[in-house]
């Protein structure tokens, strides 16, 4: 079996992660454009493509960019990138690893050469985070806090549930230092004005958001045939900024999006997280992507894993600033 199908192989068994994915792909970009006299800044363009298939010599790992792994994940999303072209840039990224971690050089992303990746990754200026519930149940906030900058933790479902785990994580995550942002699931039959109040509420009884938290989030998950409308998206946005003092982020899945926000410009204001396929649409461009779930020191159970799509100073300019307020709620 040839590096390519190899590789093709981990995807599909999901032991080779989007994030890895997205990681290789860059240095394999790069490989190609040292090898061809190109600018190398990882980015998949029209001329870096252009040279693929090229013969490499595999280099050093150069620094990850975040606006490349935007960039060329805007590209996937598009279709421009080509299977083949994919393949062929993901064995030259793990041949880079490889040979900058002396391993075997094969170009085949296999444990030995993805833990080699993960050990280099941990140096490169992505910012990571991840967002909680009860489902994780009892969180050591400390050592999540040395992986991880950030955290969204759900507080409220509906008109009157509130998740067990709220309180502790909003304070445990505060206390460790972790950027947090409360969320609030939006149920599609249930009155939007009331969900925003109750939401509102219970932040309120934890404390309130502070200045330097994330603004809260509103997280749209179509559960089987109930779909949320756009216009009861809107509403519970618009109360909970008028309630809150700032603008919410909106959670979506692409497929969603398709279906009911697809047009609606009037969302475009909004920070937009999405979840899982990486997409970007027509002037509304991600800042948060939830790529999949990994193990996570001080949870006990897999956890949804994020990244913040800009580097620490962008996050932190998007944290909530209330001038002289604290506590609001």
């Amino acid at each position: 079996m040839d590096a390519q199908e190899f590789n093709e192989l981990e995807i599909y068994r999901h032991r080779l992660d989007l994030a890895q994915v997205a990681h290789l792909l860059e240095l394999g970009v790069r490989e190609v454009q040292r090898a061809c006299g190109l600018a190398v800044d990882g980015k998949a363009d029209p001329a870096t493509l252009s040279k693929i298939p090229c013969a490499l010599n595999p280099g050093e790992v150069a620094p990850s960019d975040s606006a490349a792994f935007v960039y060329n994940q805007q590209m996937l999303a598009s279709g421009a990138v080509s299977p083949d072209r994919q393949s062929f840039l993901i064995e030259a990224g793990a041949q880079a690893v490889q040979h900058a971690s002396g391993l075997l050089v094969d170009g085949k992303a296999g444990p030995n050469t993805r833990e080699a990746l993960d050990a280099l990754s941990r140096d490169q200026p992505r910012v990571q985070g991840i967002d909680v519930s009860f489902y994780q149940g009892k969180i050591d906030w400390p050592r999540v806090a040395t992986a991880n900058a950030f955290a969204f933790i759900r507080a409220t479902q509906g008109v009157t549930k509130t998740d067990s785990q709220f309180s502790a994580n909003w304070a445990g995550a505060r206390a460790a230092g972790v950027l947090r942002g409360p969320y609030h699931f939006l149920e599609a039959g249930a009155n939007p004005v009331q969900q925003a109040e109750h939401f509102a509420g219970v932040l309120a009884e934890a404390g309130g958001l502070g200045n330097g938290d994330l603004p809260p989030t509103l997280d749209v998950e179509p559960r089987e045939r109930e779909h949320p409308t756009l216009q009861n998206v809107l509403t519970c946005l618009e109360v909970l900024e008028k309630r809150l003092g700032c603008v919410p982020i909106v959670y979506i899945q692409d497929w969603y999006y398709e279906l009911v926000l697809k047009g609606a410009a009037e969302l475009h204001r909004y920070p937009l997280w999405i979840a899982g396929r990486f997409n970007t649409y027509t002037g509304w461009a991600p800042s948060f992507w939830q790529y999949g779930k990994k193990a996570m020191s001080g949870i006990r159970s897999e956890v949804d894993a994020d990244r913040f799509l800009g580097d620490i100073q962008e996050l932190r300019r998007l944290t909530v600033d209330l001038g002289g307020a604290h506590g609001v709620g």
